[in-house]
């Protein structure tokens, strides 16, 4: 089992795929561009909590 960078970056890409949103899709959900989002969604990546939350609302609200 992978460390707590790794763990929440498949979860967030597990939320992801349970709501068939694309990297394109979560970019423009939250004013980035897919190329942040592909940096943000590896382990090294170093986010924030803050960012972790504003990525799953982003994903959560995919299907509203």
């Amino acid at each position: 089992m992978g460390g707590f960078a790794e763990r929440t970056v498949n979860e967030i890409c597990a939320a992801m795929n349970r709501a068939h949103i694309s990297q394109r899709e979560l970019a423009k959900r939250l004013g980035v561009t897919e190329a942040r989002i592909s940096q943000i969604l590896r382990p090294e990546s170093n986010m924030t909590l803050r960012s972790v939350d504003r990525i799953l609302a982003a994903i959560d609200g995919f299907d509203q």
